[in-house]
């Protein structure tokens, strides 16, 4: 392998290996998306985010070197034959043929996206800095919707370029260590939705809550939908700061995110600068600089208390709802579901109707829609959730929608409850995953 350390990238997708590290540089997605693929199998998420091209897949077998020994994965398998994505892939593509779409961002999307984060800056400067009490619940706000440009950046979707994406990828911030996020949502979590010991967002609330039969019970759970509202204020501070330094300190991450070899973090320089960095701003911008700016000790603590409160329960409000709940698990639970499929059953969408409830929940109610099509901006996902549900309904996959918010979280309400019941954890074959088995993405091509 010629390919400097900081280029070589080798990924398995289907069984089969490939060295595309002389493809880094030329890679459409950017070298940001495929350098994430380095040492781990990509099945899911390469062809998740190709779904809509065979260009990736033929250009892929200039790079192969041997197929791996041993079986395909069940992943892998149902990749390569599965009627029902291929299907649900060719009419969304139609779709946006027809209407003459790109995946990514519009014009208009993008003013928004601009709109959104000088309104962010404005609410700061003007009003956080200064400690206005009335600004500060807009600003909260604020940086929710700026999250959302985050998670649309760290999903390659806002454009084509990948100097736009990796900026937007870091406005994920405001909520969560943006690197980190990469492994525990971009990766992890769109990968094996709702996996014991391979979906980060199962262990956020370990051991204080209990969202899975395989965690086991401890007395206090049997309150956790009550107090769940208190515990969701603390993931501002656990995704920004705690679980972060966990990560960084020992060059792992832990309860369902993969390892993180050293000589990966030199691969991405950006972004561990960007991790290490965004700790140290984090806690500046939300509680030092008010300080410096006039505020007082003790306000410019509840200020950041607040920030980082306010943040965290919107962000729950806006993701929790989406797979915690019985149904979701079940589907989770059991191996009969191609992957696609499993996106669609472990998912919900609900208040599809309601422009306020897509905009406040940065087009996270279209969950189902995003799971299958992760390289999809989310201003479309409206547009093509008929196409879905009318597809899942000829192949039989379920699809659960609720027609409001409330009816969403009612149901998770209720899963809590159920979890809340003494019983013993059901013993697994499955151990949880440590290991370097999770793939990851390379990026989607332009159907334009």
């Amino acid at each position: 392998m010629n390919a400097p350390v900081s280029e070589l990238c080798i990924t398995t997708i289907h069984g089969k290996q490939y060295d595309v590290s002389k493809f880094v540089c030329k890679h459409p997605g950017g070298r940001t998306a495929i350098m994430l693929a380095h040492n781990q199998d990509a099945t899911e998420l390469f062809e998740s985010y190709h779904v809509f091209s065979e260009v990736a897949h033929k250009r892929l077998d200039m790079y192969a070197i041997e197929r791996r020994p041993g079986r395909l994965s069940v992943a892998a398998k149902q990749h390569m034959n599965d009627p029902f994505y291929k299907e649900v892939a060719k009419r969304v593509k139609k779709h946006f043929e027809e209407k003459e779409l790109v995946v990514t961002a519009s014009k208009q999307g993008m003013l928004i996206y601009v709109a959104k984060l000088v309104s962010y800056f404005l609410l700061y400067v003007f009003g956080f800095l200064r400690g206005s009490w009335l600004a500060l619940g807009p600003f909260i706000l604020m940086a929710w919707f700026v999250a959302g440009i985050g998670h649309d950046g760290a999903h390659f979707q806002v454009a084509s370029s990948e100097l736009v994406n990796n900026l937007g990828g870091m406005c994920i911030g405001t909520i969560s260590g943006p690197w980190r996020w990469y492994w525990q949502h971009t990766v992890g979590h769109h990968v094996n939705t709702n996996q014991y010991g391979k979906d980060p967002d199962l262990h956020h609330y370990n051991p204080v809550m209990r969202v899975h039969t395989m965690f086991p019970f401890v007395f206090h759970h049997k309150y956790q939908q009550f107090y769940a509202p208190l515990i969701w204020m603390f993931l501002g501070l656990a995704l920004s700061v705690f679980e972060p330094l966990l990560s960084g300190a020992s060059k792992t991450n832990q309860d369902g995110i993969q390892y993180i070899t050293v000589n990966r973090w030199t691969q991405l320089p950006w972004a561990l600068l960007w991790h290490e960095m965004h700790i140290i701003w984090y806690i500046v911008a939300h509680f030092l600089l008010p300080m410096l700016c006039g505020m007082s000790v003790g306000k410019a603590i509840l200020f950041g208390v607040l920030y980082a409160g306010g943040t965290g329960f919107l962000f729950a409000l806006g993701s929790q709802v989406n797979h915690l709940n019985e149904d979701s698990m079940k589907a989770a639970a059991g191996d009969t579901l191609s992957w696609a499929a499993g996106q669609v059953e472990t998912s919900i969408d609900f208040a599809r109707d309601s422009p306020l409830t897509f905009a406040l929940a940065n087009g996270l109610n279209f969950q189902i829609e995003h799971h299958l099509f992760p390289s999809v901006n989310h201003e479309h996902l409206r547009g093509i959730a008929p196409i879905v549900e009318a597809t899942c309904k000829e192949f039989g996959v379920k699809y659960k929608k609720f027609p409001s918010f409330f009816g969403a979280m009612r149901e998770h309400v209720r899963f809590l409850a159920e979890l809340g019941v003494p019983q013993e954890a059901p013993k697994s074959d499955e151990q949880p995953f440590h290991g370097p088995k999770v793939p990851l993405l390379l990026h989607h091509v332009d159907m334009h």
